[in-house]
């Protein structure tokens, strides 16, 4: 294309006569002025530093930076110049765009349309209608074909924020009862996520929700079929379990809200573990609110500690998503999936960390690549975080460890754990250095002071700490509400209040296979109470487990004979999520449920 060189400068609102420019690089780099496509941009690499400097929204880059990633082996300052020049002739009249002053440079785009900007700008909105905007302006992987590492990392960020974009309107369409464009969205979201599992579940419920019974059958097939031919696995048993029941379905019938739609045999089928981001089932509570403002504050850690079965997972499902909301990167790694070799030692640990870390960023190099003989485990760790994970052109990052449990009590747990706690200590002493954009979010149930031998090198006891709790009596309406339970009168409610203590996963199980079944209170409570009722599997595990455990068996019947048991026998079993209490003088059973089936352990 012909263009005549422009003028020295542009003002604010752009040159006169330059045309209007236009920057995509959703799908692939596509740079137009007045819709007519600019040539010339492959010539010394003019393409990549416009897309580089684009993508930092006019904020100035050091020219050395731009040196050392475009010519790494001899950070030509001239190919640079090279490439400036090259850039500033193909756009023409935009040319003066290009700002290069004082070792910085910075590209101006007043005036001019770049999707990602404009994605960017939708996305931290953050409102259904500019959510809409951004997933319309997603119309790929940012620059499809490039395989640069600075590249990679936006490429990767816009596609999550993309995700969660779809996701948040699936959700808020389902609230809606718009339950067509709810399935709409569900599809769009297993499309950008196949190997996402809660998406597929998602997709089935909304089905249904829909009255498209078949479709959800059909949804189920066909992520049998892409889990299998992509990953080489099968559904989870929950998801087999929900396709069972939109198969059987059943009537309308009593104990089910009058209008509500026979949805609730898929969320009965998968009640449990995390609840999908968006859920229409899942109750706010005001940990989400201390999660969601630890998380904005960018703070160094947050502790998630609650017993087993109290809703941390599905909390930190939340909170992550509300990080990638406010354009942070997040990472959630379960401890509980690194496999015993990986957590044999300190050096295996760290590795195994990195190697994720890796993974779930879409880094291209090998983390070994940068330790280094001489340093411990922890020193290589630190390198590659600082060096790579938190380099200068990245956003924030949400590190959560889920499971730290595991953890604790290794031979190198105080170690490890005193390391978090430095990375703590260094945003105050090494603020030149990148911590404040490095959260650490911790999850457990058991309580660190049992395993910790110094509490001045914990990461436990510094950051933000939230505490999950059960349900409250108003959280258990509302639940019943939510699920689709209208029948249940005020002494039936006290009734399942007496049993369940707001226990969130037996409550939230039990109002989902009520409503799945259109069983009221009086005969659900018969199958709780059977040998081989819903939660005789939970009992049953739980039964063996105190029993193997001479110290929890004797907690328990310390707790029978005068309400007291061991400091030690009780915070194991309130973080097993089996007692309550704040201390081991007024410890009580968590509920009703396990009082009468539990408390006969060692009994004669």
């Amino acid at each position: 294309m012909a263009v005549k060189q422009g003028p020295a400068g542009c003002s604010r609102g752009g040159c006169a006569d330059e045309g209007k420019l236009a920057v995509s690089m959703f799908g692939g780099l596509s740079v137009t002025i007045d819709a007519a496509p600019v040539t010339g941009l492959t010539h010394r690499k003019a393409d990549h530093l416009l897309a580089y400097l684009v993508l930092e929204g006019g904020r100035r880059v050091h020219c050395s930076t731009l040196a050392a990633t475009f010519w790494p082996a001899t950070e030509s300052m001239d190919s640079l110049h090279h490439g400036f020049g090259a850039l500033r002739h193909a756009l023409g009249n935009h040319g003066p765009r290009v700002k290069i002053a004082g070792g910085v440079a910075a590209f101006d785009l007043n005036g001019a349309h770049s999707d990602v900007t404009a994605f960017d700008a939708a996305i931290a909105a953050s409102t259904p209608d500019s959510l809409k905007v951004a997933v319309a302006l997603y119309s790929g992987p940012l620059l499809r074909g490039w395989q640069e590492r600075w590249v990679t990392a936006h490429r990767e960020r816009r596609r999550k924020q993309y995700i969660d974009a779809v996701r948040t309107l699936a959700a808020t369409a389902r609230a809606a009862e718009d339950f067509a464009s709810a399935a709409d969205w569900s599809r769009r979201l297993t499309a950008a996520a196949p190997g996402d599992e809660q998406a597929w579940a998602l997709l089935m419920e909304t089905l249904v929700l829909a009255g498209e019974r078949t479709a959800a059958i059909d949804a189920f097939e066909l992520c049998r079929t892409q889990l299998g031919s992509r990953y080489g696995i099968s559904p989870p048993e929950a998801m087999v379990q929900m396709e069972r029941s939109i198969r059987v379905g059943s009537p309308s019938g009593a104990g089910v809200r009058s209008g509500a739609p026979p949805a609730t045999a898929a969320q009965a089928a998968s009640a449990g573990g995390a609840v999908p981001a968006g859920a229409a089932v899942y109750i706010h509570r005001p940990q989400d609110d201390r999660l969601a403002e630890a998380m904005r504050r960018h703070e160094s850690i947050i502790l998630i500690r609650g017993p087993r079965h109290s809703g941390k997972s599905s909390l930190l499902a939340r909170g992550m998503a509300d990080a990638r909301a406010h354009c942070s990167r997040a990472v959630h790694l379960d401890i509980a999936t690194l496999t015993e070799a990986e957590v044999a030692g300190m050096e295996e640990l760290c590795a195994a960390l990195a190697g994720r870390l890796s993974m779930a960023l879409d880094l291209d190099e090998d983390p070994r690549e940068l330790w280094r003989s001489h340093l411990g485990p922890g020193a290589n760790l630190e390198r590659y975080v600082t060096r790579r994970v938190l380099s200068a052109d990245d956003a924030p990052l949400a590190l959560a460890l889920d499971g730290a449990d595991r953890l604790l009590g290794m031979p190198y747990s105080d170690e490890f754990f005193s390391l978090l706690r430095v990375w703590h200590e260094k945003r105050a002493f090494e603020p030149d250095r990148p911590w404040d954009r490095l959260t650490v979010v911790l999850v457990c149930a058991t309580e660190p002071h049992l395993y910790i031998s110094d509490l001045n090198r914990s990461p436990f006891n510094v950051g933000a700490r939230v505490e999950m709790t059960d349900f409250t009596a108003a959280e258990v309406a509302e639940l019943a509400e939510r699920i689709g339970l209208a029948g249940l009168d005020e002494a039936e409610m006290q009734e399942c209040w007496t049993a369940l203590g707001g226990h969130p996963y037996l409550t939230a199980r039990a109002f989902s296979d009520m409503a799945a079944h259109h069983l009221g209170w009086p005969e659900y409570t018969r199958m709780v109470r059977s040998d081989f009722g819903p939660f005789s599997d939970l009992l049953q595990s739980l039964r063996q487990s105190i029993e193997a455990d001479p110290e929890l068996t004797e907690a328990v019947a310390c707790l029978k004979r005068d309400g007291a048991c061991s400091e030690r026998g009780f915070f194991r079993l309130r973080s097993a999520g089996v007692l309550a209490g704040e201390t081991r003088s007024n410890a009580r059973w968590r509920c009703g449920l396990y009082a009468e089936r539990l408390s006969p352990i060692g009994t004669g």
